[in-house]
């Protein structure tokens, strides 16, 4: 389950990068925290499902679905591992600091462009709005 910030807690003034997160990316708090995991340990070796579920403290299935997550908006890197018993593992990696400050810098512009986008048919739009939602008030 995502948990979506309301946009008033980007404008407090104690917001964090981490809140900047959740809200652009619509992660929760765990992928935050996952993705935030990632970049402390990014300097060491790649990461285990199994790791991240301990340093965590959950289970190895809830990390998995996050992992997949921030895999998909390209956020974390994974690779295959393949076991000598047979079967494989993955491991993941967050991207570099100059990516990661690239995506959002990318998605902050696009956030930025649909208000302004918005904000210059305003007029329309709100009439638009009021012809279409309450036609029968």
């Amino acid at each position: 389950m995502t948990i979506t910030l309301p946009i008033s807690t980007l404008l407090r003034t104690n917001t964090t990068i981490r809140d900047l997160f959740i809200y652009l990316y619509e992660l929760s708090p765990l992928d935050a925290d996952l993705l935030f995991i990632l970049i402390k340990n990014a300097k060491k070796n790649p990461m285990s499902q199994e790791e991240l579920a301990e340093l965590s403290k959950r289970k190895k299935t809830t990390v998995f679905r996050s992992m997949q997550k921030l895999v998909g908006l390209r956020l974390c890197n994974r690779t295959m591992q393949t076991k000598k018993e047979g079967g494989y593992y993955y491991l993941y990696t967050a991207i570099t600091m100059e990516e990661l400050r690239t995506e959002t810098l990318k998605r902050v512009r696009e956030l930025e462009q649909s208000i302004s986008k918005l904000l210059k048919t305003f007029e329309s739009h709100i009439q638009r709005t009021i012809t279409t939602f309450y036609q029968e008030v």
